[in-house]
């Protein structure tokens, strides 16, 4: 599964998409790397569980959830905002080909395909903002937990 030419093509792929979009947000220089790692982890465990058989809201949930947990970490390493790197880190997993098939099934008035098209469309978007969600979530609570218990030491 990981030793073939197209398994390798769209590891690449997911990072020059990364580093192309991170380009047209301004992301800095210096933080390019970082996020080209982010697109290529968010993008391998999509790939990965996708090959598995695994239905789509789950693998853009948990494709979501290792990109979002890699950003975290990334942010607070190399001291930026979230945003700079969970953003980038998902555009490998953005449903385009499900979202245009979608659209032109509608223009067509092809509606048998339309549902069929806007369920897996509709299935990758809420699995990526559920684990975007989650995890900014989970990141808040555990980043307060902190704070109050460094308040806590301090006061005694």
């Amino acid at each position: 599964m990981f030793t073939t030419l197209d398994f390798w093509i769209q590891m690449l792929t997911a990072v020059i998409g990364t580093l192309g979009f991170s380009l047209i947000f301004r992301v800095k220089l210096k933080h390019l790397p970082f996020v080209a790692i982010g697109g290529l982890l968010t993008y391998f465990v999509y790939y990965s569980l996708e090959q598995i058989g695994w239905n789509l809201f789950l693998i853009s949930f948990l494709g979501a959830v290792a990109g979002a947990i890699y950003s975290e970490f990334a942010a607070r390493f190399r001291r930026a905002p979230v945003i700079v790197f969970v953003l980038p880190s998902m555009v490998p997993i953005i449903p385009g080909g499900a979202l245009y098939r979608t659209m032109d099934a509608l223009i067509n008035e092809r509606y048998d395909s339309l549902f069929n098209n806007l369920g897996g469309t509709v299935s990758i978007g809420l699995g990526m903002a559920g684990g975007i969600v989650a995890v900014s979530v989970l990141a808040a609570v555990i980043v307060g937990i902190t704070e109050q218990l460094k308040e806590k030491k301090k006061a005694s």
